[in-house]
Formats: structure tokens, sequence, C-alpha cells
């Protein structure tokens, strides 16, 4: 059975809590899992969500999963309120100079969402929002941030079937974090939803994720376009600009070429090094297409109309 870790109710099953009653039972940092009734505690997925955050990075998605545990096992420091010491963790952390809340050693609070925030936040994804972060502006936040893929299968999040580690679960009012995989989990090649197109190499790792944009691509029968290898294209129906979302820190093979125009020598070809603080374009074809990389965001400026777009992680 999948459980997740979370922030639920005060020492007195409130909404509010006092810090220096942390309401704790059982929990320790080897079995965070024995905490079933603590204000922060680790249940069985309950099985009622609406949405799934899913980061695009893995690395994200461990680092939240073990952040949110490791505040449930420190709950003799941790509790739960909706007042105003809800930063707690995050302000803790910020003083400490640390990312670590099993070093949090004073009494401190948090709910369901700012718990949630400070894991992300700690992560790497420097958003002041998340401080204060709240159930109902997850969407905003979260959805459109670029980290993360926004999910809404219904069955999905009935079931449990195909969640992750490190998943960010959201309902009317609530949200918890996934600290199990579905044994069944696979990635498929291509992962498609509202926010738009998500690629997988042959591993199954996410390598790559590209907005959606309707008034811009041409459909072939409603459906994107995919060469015989797999790889993923997006046309272009105008000139316009893309700014397409890296997820990690890898070498990507970037083709711009016009449509039924293969050997145009207005192609361009790009080896992008795309590292967050230290990335690198280097141009194997110079067409009139122009792209520019910072950290993990590539950014084309296609020149034609019936522009094929292509981007393929190499290492």
């Amino acid at each position: 059975m999948l459980r997740v870790a979370q922030a639920a109710s005060s020492e007195d099953f409130t909404k509010f809590g006092v810090a220096p009653n942390q309401r704790r039972t059982g929990a320790t940092a080897s079995k965070p899992e024995g905490n079933m009734d603590g204000e922060l505690n680790v249940i069985q997925n309950p099985n009622n969500w609406l949405k799934c955050f899913r980061p695009v990075d893995e690395g994200m998605a461990e680092f939240i999963a073990d952040f949110v545990t490791k505040c449930v096992a420190n709950g003799s420091h941790i509790g739960y309120s909706q007042d105003a010491t809800r930063t707690g963790v995050f302000d803790a952390l910020k003083a400490l100079g640390t990312n670590d809340p099993s070093k949090i050693k004073t009494l401190v609070n948090c709910d369901c969402a700012t718990v949630i925030g400070a894991a992300v936040y700690y992560s790497g994804l420097k958003l002041d929002s998340l401080r204060k972060l709240c159930t109902w502006e997850m969407e905003d936040v979260l959805g459109g941030s670029g980290a993360f893929i926004v999910i809404t299968d219904k069955d999905l999040l009935k079931s449990g079937k195909g969640i992750r580690r490190g998943d960010i679960l959201l309902r009317s009012g609530h949200t918890a974090v996934s600290i199990d995989t579905d044994e069944q989990t696979g990635w498929p090649r291509v992962l498609l939803d509202e926010d738009g197109l998500h690629f997988a190499d042959k591993s199954g790792e996410l390598t790559a994720v590209y907005p959606a944009i309707p008034d811009r691509m041409l459909k072939d029968n409603e459906l994107r376009t995919k060469d015989l290898d797999g790889n993923a294209w997006y046309l272009y129906s105008e000139k316009g600009s893309g700014t397409y979302h890296l997820t990690s820190d890898r070498t990507y093979l970037v083709t711009c070429c016009q449509r039924n125009s293969a050997n145009s020598a207005a192609d361009t070809i790009l080896i992008v090094a795309a590292h967050r603080t230290n990335s690198h374009l280097i141009e194997l074809k110079s067409g009139n297409s122009k792209a520019t990389v910072s950290g993990l965001s590539l950014t084309i400026n296609r020149s034609a109309a019936y522009m094929r777009v292509s981007i393929t992680c190499l290492t």
C-alpha cells in the first residue's frame, strides 16, 4: 500500500496548534511511519486526490519525499498550525543555513502546504511564494513553475496506480507527498497531459519538457507528429519564439528545419550542453533560426513558417 507523508492537524486536532506542545507518538528517524497520529504523520494513501504535481527532475522528487519524511521524524520539534507560525519550518532552515529539517531543534510549526512549500524551495526552486504556500494557489505556483508535470488522471489519482515517490498530491483543502512508488509504475515514452508533451528516453527517464502552443502548432489528424525513431517533433505554422524547459544537466541535440525541406540551407542544428548555472550552445549548422540557452531554459526563435523542431537527449 502506498504511503503519504503530511502535516495533518494540531495537538488538539484543530486548525491551530501551540508550538510548545507538539503531539508525537512513536516516530523515529529510521521508522517515521511509526507516527500514525502525530501532528505530522505518515498514513496509507487515501486515494482521493484531485491533482498530482510530479517533479520533472528525479533528484527534486527524491529530495521532497525525504524532506517531508524528515519533518515527520522530527515531530518533537515540528508541529502543525495554520496561524502565523505556519512558516516555522521554512524560517528555521533559513536561519540555520541548511536544507535539512532534521537539524531543527527549536519548536516550530507548519501546515500541510507550507511544509511542502519549504520542501520545494530547499530542493532548489527558489520562489518567494513558496514560504506562505496555500493549497488553493498550488496550481499557479507549482504548475506555473515549469518544474512539475500536472496530472489530473482520475483513475490514477483514485487508485494510486502510477503514483511515484516525491509526487505532490492535492485535494480540496489538503496536500501531501507520496513516499512510495507504485510497483507497476513505468514511464511511457511520451506523456501527454494538459500542460503539453513530455518526452522520455529509452531508459524511461524523463529528459525534456515541451510546452503546448496550440495556436502555433500544426496537427496531423489531431496528433503531434513523431519520426520513425519515436522522437517528438513540434510543427509550427508561423514564425515565432518558444522556450523549452530542459529538466537536467545533460547534452541535447536540437534541430530546426522547414517542413518538407530537410536539406534546406535554412536548417539549424545545435548541440546544447545544459547546466543550471553554466550552459553552452554550439551551432553545427547555422541557419536562419537562432537559439539561446540560460541555465535549463532553451529559447528558439523560429525563422520560417512550417518549422519543425526536435529536442533529443544525447547524454
